[in-house]
């Protein structure tokens, strides 16, 4: 049997002489403390208000009265099956449904023969107070694989967003009641719902269905990715193939993190972009980008810096961090963030034609326990350049991390770094579990907005590179003139921040003065 997607549940027949014109195809009336002569009232206008508009009436308890007046369809709860006369509705050719809510509920519903079954709350309920935890997209996949081909309807704290999880993860149907009825505009949002609903139905079956084939992955591991949050920094030659092959995959939202704007050198490698797009900031046009080819997920573009002061809200809110950003302060700062908040981190990095990616945190050492220093020089694509092939495949490596995360395959990148010579293609891999950060060589990354008037701040940009230091009480040095050692902060107490581009040269001096005994060291990468 197939039941509508679109499942309205409402309290008054005026609602089905509402939605019925509009679309709504199967809609349960479901009214509470009314005398018994109003209620048949009531069914019978919305009988008549349904089978005008080619739409199917469910009564909601009153089987006596579905029998006396003649419906199709009656919805009981648990406590109706205690004095229901299930073969008289049978006899009558009366379908009905049941509710659920645990194991011994679902039992006993289907000793009953359902024509369906309903499980709920899905999701936490604001407006009416249940006696059930919310459920969740698991106890959907568990519930259909117990129905078979009895038809499953879910209920509670349902929205328009969550319906391609929902019907991924087994759900047949979606009730919906509050989010139409206290709607300012039922109308409108009912037409909401029903889109929502075809659409969502339409293409979860047929856009993940040569992935959900695969045994690691299923329907029930679909609705996973469907309701994972990962945080991408850096929208370039690496985040791109990242992006797009999360998105193509079902990753229900994506939070994007980059502050450049799109240029014509960018596109050879960066295949997400059109010549239209250049001038354009990367996140905006990838966002569109991404929901062109996908607009079942949620794509949060934040045009900014990572830094240390936005790092930890912006980890905190996914459950995956990817970093993309090529660049080795945003990779310590990530690091340390994704440690903090246990959350697994996807790094990679292409430097002219070799690669390397691994998983990091989350319950796996860091990327401090790997690599604890940071190199005494680095290159970059501008000064180094790259073949788009490279980074193609190295981003396409860190979607595949995170894709086995969330999947929970057993390949997946768990404490290892897989390196790519692109010229030979010899891939190597080796395995860092049992690394161990230590705490005495952390230099951490810190904001502008964190340094104080009581540190000693040390500008190591020469002057052609930037005349004006943003910090006014700023010493201007070298890398070459710590390293001479004719300068000693004049109180070991005290904080000494080093600052520069990229944060490179300003680790190079804090290690010189860590080496002279100097232990309240701190580093900003000044873009």
């Amino acid at each position: 049997m197939m039941l509508d997607r679109f499942y309205p549940v409402v309290d008054h027949a005026d609602w089905v002489a509402r939605l019925a014109p509009i679309g709504a195809k199967f809609v349960q009336l479901r009214i509470k403390d009314r005398p018994e002569d109003d209620i048949r009232r009531q069914v019978r206008e919305a009988k008549a208000a349904a089978a005008a508009y080619g739409a199917q009436l469910i009564l909601n308890d009153y089987w006596r009265i579905a029998l006396e007046e003649g419906c199709d369809w009656v919805h009981l709860g648990q406590g109706d099956l205690d004095g229901a006369d299930l073969a008289a509705l049978r006899g009558a050719g009366i379908k009905f449904g049941i509710s659920t809510h645990d194991d011994a509920e679902l039992e006993r519903a289907l000793a009953a023969e359902p024509d369906y079954v309903a499980l709920g709350p899905i999701y936490e309920t604001y407006l009416k107070e249940m006696l059930w935890p919310p459920q969740g997209l698991d106890r959907i996949g568990i519930w259909k694989r117990k129905l078979g081909p009895i038809p499953l309807v879910a209920i509670g704290g349902l929205t328009p967003d969550r319906l391609p999880g929902v019907f991924l993860a087994g759900a047949n149907s979606a009730a919906v009641s509050t989010d139409i009825i206290r709607n300012a505009d039922p109308e409108w949002r009912t037409r909401q719902w029903i889109e929502a609903t075809r659409a969502a139905g339409r293409s979860m079956v047929d856009r993940y269905s040569r992935q959900t084939m695969l045994p690691e992955v299923g329907p029930e591991r679909q609705a996973l990715v469907a309701k994972a949050t990962v945080l991408v920094v850096g929208v370039g030659g690496l985040g791109a193939p990242v992006l797009q092959y999360l998105a193509g995959a079902g990753v229900g939202r994506l939070i994007i993190v980059d502050r450049d704007r799109i240029e014509e050198h960018n596109l050879h490698r960066q295949p997400l972009f059109r010549m239209a797009d250049i001038g354009c900031a990367k996140v905006d046009a990838a966002r569109d980008a991404l929901l062109a080819l996908n607009p079942f997920i949620t794509v949060d573009a934040r045009c900014e810096r990572l830094v240390p002061n936005n790092a930890a809200s912006l980890v905190a809110a996914a459950d995956i961090v990817v970093d993309a950003a090529d660049s080795f302060a945003v990779t310590y700062i990530l690091n340390d963030a994704c440690k903090a908040a246990d959350k697994p981190l996807v790094s990679a990095s292409v430097i002219g034609l070799k690669g390397y990616v691994g998983t990091f945190c989350g319950g796996s050492p860091s990327y401090r326990a790997v690599f604890p220093d940071m190199p005494q020089q680095a290159q970059n694509c501008a000064t180094a350049g790259v073949l788009g092939t490279a980074v193609a495949v190295m981003g396409s490596l860190q979607a595949h991390a995170v894709l086995s995360l969330i999947l929970g395959l057993q390949s997946s990148l768990e404490g290892r770094v897989v390196s790519v010579d692109f010229q030979t293609l010899a891939i190597r891999a080796f395995s860092f579990h049992g690394a161990v950060e230590d705490p005495e060589a952390l230099l951490p990354f810190i904001s502008p907005s964190d340094v104080t008037n009581e540190d000693i701040v040390i500008d190591l940009r020469g002057l052609d590179e930037a005349p004006a230091s943003p910090f006014p009480r700023a010493l201007r040095m070298s890398v070459d003139d710590v390293g001479r050692g004719e300068w000693r902060p004049p109180d070991e107490a005290q904080r000494v921040v080093l600052c520069c581009r990229s944060g490179i040269r300003a680790a190079r001096a804090a290690t010189m003065l860590r080496t002279r005994g100097h232990r309240e060291l701190a580093l900003v990468a000044l873009g």
